[in-house]
């Protein structure tokens, strides 16, 4: 019988590579540090593309978001319509997500 291996991808990888693609396209991007004083549910990365203010959560390919993190998205979204501000949710567990998503937008 074959041994079953699991892909063992840390967020930290996928985040890396999430930020190289972002860099390379010339997509302007930043990350909040988690802390004293910070929202609880904070996206791992933030972005703005061709208009668009996203949150990009990063997931492992078992990872599941919190429910601070579904808190912290739903009120983002409902505060980018008061804002007028359109606003994207992205949860990622590869780079091919992110890649995929940002083209659809093109």
């Amino acid at each position: 019988m074959k041994k079953i291996t699991w892909n063992k991808v840390s967020e930290t990888q996928i985040k890396k590579q999430i930020k190289k693609w972002l860099n390379i396209k010339h997509i302007f991007w930043w990350y909040n540090l988690q802390g004293l004083g910070s929202q609880k549910g904070l996206p791992d990365l933030f972005a703005i593309h061709h208009g668009k203010l996203w949150a990009i959560e990063v997931k492992t390919l078992f990872g599941r978001l919190s429910q601070c993190q579904s808190n912290f998205l739903d009120n983002f979204i409902e505060a980018g319509k008061r804002a007028g501000i359109e606003v994207e949710i992205l949860v990622a567990q590869s780079v091919d997500d992110v890649i995929e998503k940002f083209k659809k937008r093109e």
